[in-house]
């Protein structure tokens, strides 16, 4: 018997499809068809592990302990390193499926796909960054949490979801906002809520309202374009949760990046929507979901160029090898900075948008920027300039 489209959510095979085109597909194309991993940040850890490089390291947990521990044992291994972050997105989607069970037995793999519907996911998932190392257990943290509100004379629930939180603080400082969110649900986190107001109060502040036009995963009300992905089927909202929905909704808005802490909710709060649809509504839904999953895996596939690309990666190395050959000082675009790190090489042009280069005259520049410039190489929209 033939899957049927027009009831795929009742299909006896449905979870198996969910995991297959949720998870197995897009980790098999990361796994074995991705040049390199995903993201130009990536290579500022992929310097660290690789080269042992200290001099541009710096640790983003709320201590500097654990964080480049951790790194610092990995070994220097593309396949590894791939490999790991396909095992820390498992969890994660399994920490989600254990969300969504606590609505209903069987919403689990609901919640999966419904997380799965927004490009975040796989946009942050297969980056190498630290931030990938908290997600699993801020997602079980979350868990935790909503089982301790279901059922409020368990307090061995909320100790656990503050030792999860606690532990991916050692990984992303940005955790720490699931702490006030849950302050709105539970006054007793008030003890720990405020010493860390306290402590940390300009950071917080300062990492929420990062404005910024050339980093997306910083540009304000960008979350509104992740919020079409479930706004669209959203009509019910008396859900017990519902503060937190309001919470992550607003962070997202001020920082994109920070639309992954509330992903597992929005697809909660979809499945919840989801019981009250008519079943066409769900059919309708289903098929969605699966349809924009597809879409959001053609970025891992080897012919298109996600950066930082094969060819940005060659005109690097051959900027590199000109410079040594020509006895000449390069600059380049600020974005490709790590990547010139993570082939030992030095550059003043990295990490944000103000490290621009600004003197060129007798120096080598990798740039996309048309320059009145001789035209050493041609690498895509990159090019080698000697000026």
């Amino acid at each position: 018997m033939g899957i049927n489209l027009f009831a795929l959510h009742e299909h006896k095979y449905f979870p198996q499809i969910v995991l297959l085109f949720v998870f197995i597909i897009p980790s098999f194309i990361f796994l074995f068809f991705t040049y390199g991993v995903l993201g130009y940040d990536s290579y500022y850890f992929m310097d660290y592990v690789c080269n042992e490089n200290t001099t541009h390291y710096v640790s983003h947990g709320i201590t500097s302990g654990l964080e480049p521990f951790i790194f610092g044992i990995m070994p220097c291994n593309l396949f590894f390193i791939k490999l790991l972050l396909i095992i820390l997105y498992g969890l994660s989607l399994y920490a989600v499926y254990l969300i969504g069970n606590l609505s209903k037995k069987g919403g689990g793999i609901f919640t999966v796909l419904f997380c799965a519907i927004n490009p975040i996911l796989f946009w942050t998932f297969f980056k190498f960054e630290n931030d990938n190392l908290a997600y699993p257990v801020m997602f079980l943290g979350l868990f935790f949490f909503l089982k301790y509100i279901q059922d409020k004379k368990e307090k061995a629930w909320l100790l656990a979801s503050l030792v999860c939180l606690g532990l991916g603080l050692l990984f992303w400082g940005a955790v720490i906002y699931y702490i006030f969110g849950f302050l709105l649900m539970e006054k007793l986190l008030l003890l720990i809520a405020v010493p860390f107001l306290l402590m940390f109060f300009g950071t917080i502040i300062g990492t929420l309202f990062i404005f910024s036009v050339n980093i997306a995963e910083n540009f304000p009300l960008l979350g509104a374009i992740y919020l079409l992905f479930y706004g669209f089927w959203l009509k019910h909202f008396k859900v017990y949760y519902l503060p937190l929905v309001i919470y992550f909704i607003i962070i997202s808005l001020i920082n994109a990046k920070f639309f992954i802490l509330g992903v597992p909710i929005f697809a909660l709060l979809l499945f919840d929507n989801m019981e009250k649809m008519t079943i066409e509504q769900k059919e309708g839904l289903v098929r969605f979901s699966l349809c924009i999953v597809i879409v959001f895996t053609i970025p891992l596939l080897p012919f298109y160029q996600y950066p930082p690309s094969y060819t940005q990666h060659q005109a690097v190395l051959e900027t590199i090898k000109l410079s040594d050959e020509m006895n000449k000082e390069f600059v380049n675009d600020w974005g490709l900075g790590h990547l010139f790190f993570y082939y030992g090489s030095e550059t003043p042009n990295h990490s944000s948008y103000g490290n621009r280069f600004e003197e060129i005259e007798n120096k080598l520049v990798l740039t996309a920027t048309e320059l009145d410039c001789n035209v050493l190489r041609k690498y895509g929209t990159l090019k080698i300039y000697d000026c």
